[in-house]
């Protein structure tokens, strides 16, 4: 999928890092929930990034979505994933 300009001239950071970053972040703040822009002005990330890794990490079912809204899914399966994640890139 083709990324806008403004992502490729502010080097954000890659597509397979953006769905970590996010979930890393909503789990860490479980008890709420964001929209896509909020998730992306926190991270630093490129908007449209986001909106579509939302939907890859939905497809997986690791974030749920409510309206506007999206938070981290009730599963283990999530916080394992982190887990696997953060303790591999020590």
């Amino acid at each position: 999928m083709p990324i806008s300009i403004d992502a490729f001239e502010n080097d954000n950071p890659p597509r397979a890092e953006t769905p970590h970053q996010i979930v890393t972040f909503l789990a860490a703040h479980a008890e709420r929930a964001y929209t896509p822009a909020e998730i992306a002005g926190t991270l630093g990330v490129d908007h449209e990034t986001v909106v579509t890794a939302l939907d890859e990490l939905s497809d997986r079912e690791l974030v749920r979505q409510a309206g506007d809204y999206w938070t981290v899914a009730e599963d283990e399966r999530v916080a394992a994933a982190v887990d696997l994640h953060t303790a591999t890139r020590r």
